[in-house]
């Protein structure tokens, strides 16, 4: 999604953006696509990766771009030495996360992410990362430092924006009363988004608030999956808890909120809660990756794999009350116009690309 929203906010008249697609195709490449800008679709399988890294240099010299900007660990490295040929023409890694976690990421990616430690050196011209905390990760881990800026992700606060409507037409689309406090997450089903410390801590909620109920939106975040509902059904909050999925109306499920919960074990610089403070939503948010950057003093920061600090959080912002919490998300919306907005991060992008095209001319 930063991909897509860098891509609407660049300035057209001086650059022009092409996608490739390592893998597959997907709804994000529907809605680049829609934006005009042109999406190609690689098919590389691990299986074939000799095959697939041919098709690739074979579509950058077709290209002939001036700068390429590769995005995530298999992109980095695959990039990079694709564009080998292509002599002259720099390459820009992007850092996406705050670190990888044994526990949680593949070993695939996390030897790729070792590899592309040591060919940082020799391989890109810039590297940037979304977060403080990443650089500073993979720095430690022997990415090449003096490459690395920080460009966070920016948010289009035209899209995402307090809406009253919402909040009303969302809960009598869930079958509740206009009154009703709902809390709200989104994020994919992941070890990394941390459900279980999020149901736990919603149990403890739900119970001691009965008029509390909870939206949670993001891939395989249905009734079909099992491994969730049956921890919903055991902490007997099944009934309170809303599953919706991937959704293509975040905007106008997050302005229905009365506080966003993040409850992250890893993090880059996340997306949902920057969305959810433009709309105008208090945060109680896992200390993961940026988040309490991002957060700064409008919402709340609990530890992350601490299911009763963030029951204690969001029981806090309960307690505010409705005035208490339209002021903090006023303050949210307010630092992401200030410090965030999409329009000043393409900028930083834009610059970026314009300083690496000079130095090869």
């Amino acid at each position: 999604m930063m991909l897509y929203r860098l891509l609407c906010a660049m300035d057209r008249s001086r650059f022009r953006n092409t996608v490739g697609s390592l893998a597959g195709d997907g709804p994000i490449a529907q809605k680049i696509r829609a934006a005009g800008v042109p999406v190609r679709v690689l098919g590389i399988r691990p299986a074939q990766a000799m095959n697939g890294m041919i098709h690739l240099a074979r579509e950058l010299r077709r290209t002939r771009p001036d700068v390429i900007q590769t995005w995530m660990y298999h992109a980095d490295l695959a990039g990079s030495l694709a564009a080998l040929p292509l002599r002259g023409v720099p390459v820009a890694w992007n850092i996406r996360c705050g670190g990888l976690d044994p526990s949680i990421d593949k070993r695939g990616t996390i030897w790729i992410s070792r590899l592309c430690a040591g060919l940082s050196h020799l391989l890109p011209a810039r590297i940037v990362s979304c977060s403080h905390s990443g650089c500073e990760v993979h720095a430690a881990a022997g990415y090449a430092r003096k490459k690395m800026q920080v460009i966070p992700n920016g948010f289009d606060t035209e899209s995402y924006r307090p809406d009253r409507a919402s909040r009303l037409e969302v809960r009598e689309e869930l079958g509740l009363d206009a009154g009703t406090l709902l809390i709200g997450s989104v994020g994919r089903f992941d070890r990394a988004k941390d459900h279980d410390s999020l149901c736990m801590a919603v149990a403890q909620v739900c119970g001691a608030q009965p008029q509390v109920h909870v939206a949670m939106c993001g891939e395989n975040i249905t009734t079909a999956n099992s491994a969730l509902t049956s921890r919903l059904t055991a902490a007997g909050i099944a009934k309170r808890c809303h599953l919706l999925g991937r959704r293509e109306d975040i905007p106008r499920i997050l302005a229905a909120l009365d506080v966003f919960v993040s409850s992250s074990a890893v993090e880059g610089f996340p997306n949902a809660i920057g969305e959810a403070m433009a709309c105008g939503v208090p945060c109680v948010v896992t200390d993961a990756g940026d988040s309490a950057h991002l957060v700064g003093d409008t919402g709340l920061i609990v530890p992350v794999r601490d299911p009763e600090a963030l029951a204690e959080g969001l029981l806090k912002m309960i307690k505010l009350g409705g005035d208490g919490r339209t002021a903090l998300g006023a303050m949210a919306r307010q630092r992401v116009e200030d410090l965030f907005g999409i329009g000043e991060v393409a900028r930083k992008y834009e610059e970026l690309y314009q300083e690496m095209a000079a130095c090869v001319a």
